[in-house]
């Protein structure tokens, strides 16, 4: 049986801060093991541009917090969450959302 996954959380449009935490959240058929998480910062990124956030997340799991967000600017980051048994084949990305620096005022 194909599985799916389907990120809920970030959903599109929402500022990280560099150095926060970022609430990720999903959903994944029953056939999906473990779940590794990933960000890019390409719009149509291939599997190269994954940049990992959190390995082998137990099945069942349905959300991460990803604390300690990289001190990057980005306007289109994506979260990718993918089947870890299936060699990044089965995946799903979020809608882009930004990074920001954090920043005294």
């Amino acid at each position: 049986t194909i599985g799916w996954i389907n990120i809920h959380n970030p959903n599109g449009g929402e500022i990280a801060i560099a150095g926060k935490t970022q609430s990720i959240s999903w959903a994944s058929s029953s056939s999906i093991s473990n779940i590794n998480l990933y960000y890019t910062k390409v719009a149509n990124p291939a599997n190269s541009d994954w940049i990992p956030i959190a390995l082998n997340l137990a099945k069942g799991t349905t959300s991460y917090n990803w604390n300690n967000i990289p001190n990057i600017e980005i306007n289109n980051v994506r979260i990718v969450a993918a089947d870890a048994s299936s060699n990044k084949k089965l995946f799903s990305f979020s809608n882009p959302f930004k990074i920001v620096k954090f920043k005294l005022d």
